[in-house]
C-alpha cells in the first residue's frame, strides 16, 4: 500500500523522521521523504504552511498514485476538551464558507481505523488562510470546528478528485486557551517555513515573549512526538490491512462515478 503523508513544517515530521529514519526522495519540487513503516511505502510531503503553498504541492504528487492520503502535523484547539499533544481525526473539513457542501469527508474507514487506534474523534476541523493567534478568538469559532489548520481542506480536495481516500490527523499544538506570543503570521517566508532572522526580530521587539515563545516550543515538540507515535502505529495497521482497505477503496470510486 501506498500512503502519502503532508505535514506543513520539518519540525512537525522530526520525531518521526528520526524513528524511521525516512530518506530524502524525488517527488515535484517540494521537500519530500520516502520509508517503509510495516507493509507500507510511505512518502512524506512538506508543503510549508498556507493552503496556496499545500495547493501547489500536492498538485505534483499524485502522478505517485498514492492508495492513502493523510492530512497531517498541527491544529490549533478550539474547544477547551483537548489538550496538548491530543490528536484528533476529523470527520470533515471546513473552509471559510463553513458549507457542508464545499466540505471535505474523511474516508470512513481510515477515520474508524484512526479511531480505534486511539485517535480521538472531532467532528470538523476549519482550514484557515490566517493563524488565529487570541485565545478570544479560538473560542468564537467553538461551535463551528474541534480544531483550526492552514492545509487540510486542500490536501483532502486533492484527493478527492483523484477518487483516492483521504483523511485529516492533527495533533494540538495549542489549546484553546493559548494566546501566541506574537502574530507568527509575520515570521513566515513566502514558501510557508519559519524565518529565523524575521522572528529574532520579532522577539527583538517583544522581549517579553520569550517565555510564552520557550513554552510554546516544548508544546509544539510534544505533540510532533505524540503524533509521529501514533501516525507510526497507524501507518503500519493500514498496510496490514491493505486489502481490505483497496477493495473498499475500489468500491467507494465506483460509486462516486455512477458505476
Amino acid at each position: 500500500m501506498k500512503v502519502l503523508v503532508t505535514f506543513a513544517l520539518d519540525n512537525e515530521f522530526a520525531p518521526w523522521r528520526k524513528l524511521r529514519g525516512f530518506r530524502r526522495a524525488a517527488l515535484g519540487a517540494h521537500p519530500c521523504f520516502a520509508g517503509h513503516v510495516g507493509e507500507a511505502d510511505v512518502r512524506v510531503l512538506l508543503t510549508g504552511i498556507r493552503c496556496k503553498l499545500a495547493d501547489r504541492a500536492i498538485r505534483a504528487c499524485f502522478g505517485w498514485s498514492p492508495d492513502v492520503v493523510i492530512s497531517s502535523g498541527f491544529a490549533g484547539g478550539l474547544r477547551a476538551i483537548y489538550r496538548h499533544g491530543t490528536i484528533l481525526a476529523a470527520r470533515r473539513v471546513f473552509d471559510d464558507r463553513f458549507d457542508p457542501r464545499f466540505a471535505r469527508e474523511s474516508d470512513t474507514s481510515l477515520f474508524d481505523c484512526a479511531s480505534r487506534q486511539g485517535a480521538v474523534p472531532a467532528q470538523a476541523f476549519y482550514t484557515s488562510e490566517t493563524m488565529y493567534l487570541m485565545a478570544e478568538d479560538k473560542r468564537r469559532l467553538s461551535g463551528l470546528a474541534d480544531a483550526v489548520d492552514m492545509e487540510s481542506h486542500i490536501i483532502m480536495g486533492y484527493a478527492d478528485t483523484e477518487l483516492i481516500p483521504a483523511i485529516a490527523l492533527r495533533a494540538i499544538s495549542d489549546t484553546a486557551a493559548d494566546d501566541l506570543p506574537f502574530d507568527m503570521n509575520r515570521v513566515l517566508t513566502d514558501n510557508g517555513q519559519v524565518s529565523v532572522s524575521r522572528l529574532l526580530v520579532r522577539v527583538a521587539l517583544r522581549p517579553r515573549s520569550v517565555p510564552a515563545l520557550v513554552l510554546l516550543a516544548k508544546q509544539s515538540r510534544g505533540a510532533a512526538e505524540s503524533l509521529g507515535r501514533f501516525l507510526d502505529i497507524y501507518v503500519a495497521t493500514l498496510g496490514s490491512q491493505r486489502k481490505q482497505l483497496k477493495g473498499r477503496v475500489s468500491a467507494a470510486g465506483c460509486a462516486r462515478q455512477g458505476v
